[in-house]
């Protein structure tokens, strides 16, 4: 009697941590029905589960056009496509909250300064291409949300192309006024630094890029910034790698706020890097990795060779980080988002694919 107790026990134990446990091979499902679970359900209950892609479609006049596409990211068949093709959709951005995106409107191009930015509120539904306080289209790239998602920080793309010149600015949606942040303060002029916002440490950290060796005395790489513009101090690592703009060192292909992502709940700088067999003029190969603030610590994961590969973003709830796979340096179209968990170690090759929307050709942009 006293074994069958003991087995009773033990059974008891396996059941209960089988119904405990979390699924390893995939994504555990949300609680909700699935015929309750729509595109409009995620938004309005679960915003956090958003993915954000630039799909590209074909047009009538022959060139293709891209619209933006929300999926959930538990059931990718599961998709709204919320622009037609009165938008160019390039780089959207979330809102740190997901219920804002900010997104590129390339039909209203400025030449060296960037798409027209556009606002798309997910909770009423609404589009808004914004102004500047002059009444002027706003233009920019390099959009990173504020901590609470009443504005955002973003640069031009090269007001001035001859020497790199580009500064930090932010845009204030309540006020819609444009402010450029100045960390020299011995000048009146707001590009005096050739620096652009990457990511934000919340509350009130800027992460931001800047080849502005004259000024600060050091050579270009990130640094800590303060939101009204205080230089804190440079970041020390050796694996946070810029693709600088020239023959030697090709820019990344889309380097969603710069070529990293920070992370508070692990405290880790999800990044892109160079990939092990890069050469300059060369294939263009990158691989994932996640790295902490010194480099004392990195992760990178498998590099696949006959892909390059940069990430979209990580679900902090199933730990997996999506991404997105092209074929070469010159096939800027992505088929398929795949999913990898934490290790690097890919689950799903074909995550979110083109196919699940008709008519959809590729993957331009994402975000998620």
């Amino acid at each position: 009697m006293k074994k069958l107790g003991i087995i009773w026990l033990l059974s008891l134990t396996v059941i209960s941590l089988s119904f405990c446990r979390k699924d390893v091979n995939g994504i555990s499902e949300p609680s909700e029905p699935d015929h309750e679970r729509t595109i409009d359900w995620v938004i309005h209950n679960s915003p956090e589960d958003l993915v954000a892609v630039a799909g590209v479609f074909p047009a009538q006049d022959g060139r293709n056009h891209n619209k933006l596409a929300l999926f959930d990211y538990y059931n990718p068949q599961h998709y709204k496509i919320v622009t037609d093709t009165t938008f160019w959709v390039s780089h959207p951005v979330f809102s740190r909250d997901k219920t804002k995106i900010i997104f590129g409107n390339e039909r209203k191009w400025i030449p060296d300064y960037g798409p027209r930015l556009v606002l798309y509120d997910l909770v009423t539904d609404t589009i808004r291409p914004l102004n500047d306080q002059y009444g002027g289209y706003l233009v920019g790239v390099d959009v990173v949300w504020d901590a609470d998602g009443s504005g955002f920080y973003f640069s031009y793309e090269n007001p001035i192309p001859m020497v790199e010149l580009r500064g930090t600015l932010y845009f204030d949606l309540s006020s819609e006024e444009e402010v450029g942040i100045n960390p020299n303060p011995n000048s009146t002029g707001r590009f005096t630094w050739c620096i652009y916002p990457v990511d934000l440490l919340p509350p009130d950290t800027l992460i931001v890029f800047s080849n502005d060796t004259v000024s600060t005395g050091q050579p270009e790489g990130y640094y800590y910034m303060s939101t009204s513009g205080e230089l804190l101090a440079r970041i020390d690592n050796e694996y946070l790698v810029h693709y600088r703009e020239d023959a030697e060192y090709p820019q990344n292909l889309y380097p969603y706020r710069g070529n990293l992502r920070w992370y508070d709940d692990i405290q880790l700088f999800l990044i892109d890097q160079p990939g092990v067999d890069f050469m300059p003029g060369t294939f263009f190969q990158t691989r994932i990795a996640f790295t902490n603030r010194d480099g004392s610590v990195l992760r990178p994961f498998p590099t696949n060779r006959e892909y390059i590969e940069i990430f979209i973003g990580r679900n902090k709830h199933t730990q997996r980080v999506l991404s997105m796979q092209f074929a070469s340096f010159h096939n800027t179209h992505v088929k398929s988002i795949v999913l990898r968990n934490e290790a690097g170690s890919l689950l799903n090759s074909e995550f979110i694919s083109h196919e699940i929307i008709p008519t959809c050709l590729a993957f331009a942009y994402a975000d998620f």
